[in-house]
């Protein structure tokens, strides 16, 4: 599940985008 946890870190950094 190392894809998932890749995901919700790019989530955040497109959030402060």
């Amino acid at each position: 599940a190392a894809i998932m946890r890749i995901g919700l870190r790019e989530m955040r950094v497109f959030s402060k985008l």
